[in-house]
């Protein structure tokens, strides 16, 4: 899961319970203890196949590196279809302070934002604790695309009513396509001979050398797609020549409407322009199956509420244990929320304003974000509450002092600083 959800921010995480674990109904302080040893869910087929990739090498390597050290010093937690090579790692270049894990593929997506020094990530061990999380929901099993794992789940969810919603989602949309697409049948049905004029004007017109030579490829596409929508009373291909126009008619006819007149005549660039604004049309009736998607959606965001605050908190626990018996050092992964915190919402504060009793509210006062904790009581919980929970077992996995770097990145801690 990302550190950061679409739009959204911060996805090192940590509000529910933890497999196996009692939990309570109070949102506000509840304590939710994993139990420990506990690192991994049952997987009956291994992961689909990921694909490593980066736009710098360097970037990558690193860390794999620390990923490769979390994996290898948790050997009975990486192993059969959770082995370490069903694991890719890819560095996105968008400058951000994110990351994400989809448990579907094994692929760890980091942006590389992480190694930004203005964020303050500076050392091997503060990657670690982002990685050690990331790592968790694989582990885990938490499935970001939706599907529910009824081995792994909150005490007393119900997994069916979760799943019954997911039909009704499923049912909106469907509706919703459906009518877009029988929308697009009588469209083209209407405009079929128009657009087949068009498509056949502009490829006597292009000249060989033009910029836009590429775009002939596309047009010719639509129109097999369009053809096949009209004798065809299936969604698909009405969806896909609709998709065709969108990219490549209306396309065409801005590239005619600016740099290179020649080619359409002027009679048709107003055709032309007529049928974008008689597509754009088509779009009006689409406000009550939008009404009903939505509505359907945000029921379920509301139920799986549970679940996702679940498998949050039981990658952040789970993550500490990962993060431990690689060696790193223990009070870098709490600081990891002092960090975010401080990114988030400019002002740290959370160790001087937090002790070990009472609790600090779990949930964000902003309300943005219910997913996730307030980074407070995540530094909180990891700081003293875990800790309290499963003493004699941290205990002899806290190293004095930790690891906060790797011997083996050293050499790219170096290209990576220059």
């Amino acid at each position: 899961m990302p550190i950061f959800r679409k739009n959204h921010l911060i996805f090192l995480v940590l509000i529910a319970s933890i497999y196996g674990c009692k939990t309570t109904q109070n949102q506000g302080t509840a304590q939710f203890k994993h139990s420990f040893g506990q690192t991994i869910a049952s997987r009956s087929t291994p992961p689909e196949k990921c694909e490593e990739g980066t736009d710098n090498e360097t970037q990558r390597l690193y860390i794999r590196a620390i990923t490769d050290h979390i994996i290898k010093n948790n050997p009975n937690s990486f192993r059969g279809n959770l082995d370490a090579k069903f694991i890719c790692v890819r560095v996105a270049k968008m400058n951000a302070f994110n990351a994400n894990m989809n448990p579907v593929n094994g692929m760890m997506t980091v942006f590389k934002g992480v190694l930004d020094p203005k964020f303050q990530f500076n050392t091997d061990a503060d990657v670690a604790a982002i990685l050690s999380h990331e790592l968790a929901h694989f582990t885990m099993g938490h499935d970001i695309n939706g599907a529910v794992r009824t081995d792994n789940i909150p005490p007393g969810y119900d997994v069916s009513r979760e799943q019954e919603l997911r039909k009704l989602v499923d049912e909106a949309r469907s509706n919703r396509e459906h009518f877009l697409a029988k929308k697009s049948r009588d469209f083209f049905s209407l405009h079929a001979q128009e657009l087949r004029n068009l498509v056949a004007e502009v490829n006597a017109n292009m000249a060989p050398n033009t910029p836009v030579l590429g775009l002939r490829n596309g047009v010719i596409e639509f129109q097999k797609a369009m053809n096949q929508t009209i004798s065809s009373q299936e969604d698909l291909p009405a969806q896909e020549a609709m998709a065709g126009f969108d990219t490549y008619i209306i396309g065409i006819r801005n590239y005619a409407a600016g740099n290179f007149p020649d080619l359409m005549s002027p009679e048709t660039l107003a055709k032309t322009t007529q049928l974008i604004v008689s597509r754009e049309a088509l779009d009006s009736g689409l406000d009550p199956y939008d009404q009903a998607t939505h509505q359907a959606w945000d029921t379920l965001k509301e139920y799986s509420l549970p679940r996702e605050q679940f498998n949050e908190q039981q990658a952040d626990e789970v993550g500490f244990e990962l993060f431990l018996r690689a060696g790193f050092d223990a009070d870098v992964y709490p600081n990891t929320f002092e960090k975010i915190y401080q990114y988030v919402v400019g002002k740290t504060n959370c160790a001087a304003i937090t002790s070990e009793s009472p609790a600090p509210g779990r949930l964000r006062t902003d309300k943005e974000d219910r997913i996730h904790p307030d980074f407070c009581f995540r530094y909180w919980d990891l700081k003293y509450a875990e800790r309290r929970t499963h003493q004699k077992e941290y205990e002899p996995l806290i190293r004095r002092p930790g690891i906060l770097n790797l011997p083996a990145t050293e050499a790219l801690r170096v290209k990576l600083a220059q």
